[in-house]
């Protein structure tokens, strides 16, 4: 095999015995671009209104740089028809989130996530852990107690550090500093069965939401 031609077996020690200077710089190199082209194969995913979700994973088949690249971000997935997972790490003006601002996300009553199960959204730091917060709350969706609609059915959602003027209903804390926002759709339904999602723009408000 291409390994055993470089070396590499079972109970060898390559670093030690190989001499070849080109062979030996090209095994240092490995780890580097490894890891590169794993974390290309994670990003790659479709990009809508500074959110990315993937509908390809769960099922790899051959393609072994998805399932790694999938495995560099969490400890698996779901197929698509079970959950999809929407990521956002910026504004819809391509702003990182920071706990120094406050945020709104809007969804139209026409808009709202559709499951046959249930959805919710998530805050992370930058290091996807939740971060401690004296309110409790790390994720709020359609099972969160007291969540109010507008009169329209349209639902807001605000994102911010301290606790909105308008109460903490619809109110997802974040962090002081840097976070990431996820959504999750179980067994989603409709348009937001597999990508394109109609995914609104997280926007940026005011400070005091």
């Amino acid at each position: 095999t291409q390994l055993a031609q470089l070396g590499i077996t079972p109970g060898s020690l390559p670093s030690a015995e190989i001499t070849d200077p080109e062979v030996l710089a090209a095994l240092k190199a490995a780890p580097e671009a490894g890891r590169a082209q794993i974390a290309e194969a994670a990003g790659s995913a479709k990009e809508t209104n500074g959110w990315t979700v993937r509908s390809d994973v769960g099922t790899y088949g051959d393609d072994l740089e998805l399932r790694a690249g999938v495995s560099m971000v969490g400890w698996g997935a779901n197929i698509a028809e079970e959950a999809l997972y929407p990521v956002a790490r910026a504004d819809g003006d391509g702003q990182s989130f920071t706990g120094a601002q406050s945020y709104r996300l809007h969804f139209d009553a026409d808009e709202l996530p559709t499951t046959e199960a249930f959805w919710s959204l998530s805050v992370y730091g930058p290091d996807m852990f939740f971060v401690e917060h004296p309110f409790d709350r790390y994720t709020i969706g359609d099972r969160t107690p007291g969540l109010v609609y507008g009169d329209d059915g349209s639902l807001d959602l605000y994102l911010q550090h301290d606790e909105p003027p308008s109460g903490a209903d619809n109110w997802l804390p974040t962090p002081s500093e840097g976070f990431v926002l996820m959504l999750r759709l179980y067994l989603p339904t409709g348009e937001w069965r597999e990508p394109p999602i109609p995914l609104p723009p997280v926007q940026r408000v005011s400070n005091g939401g």
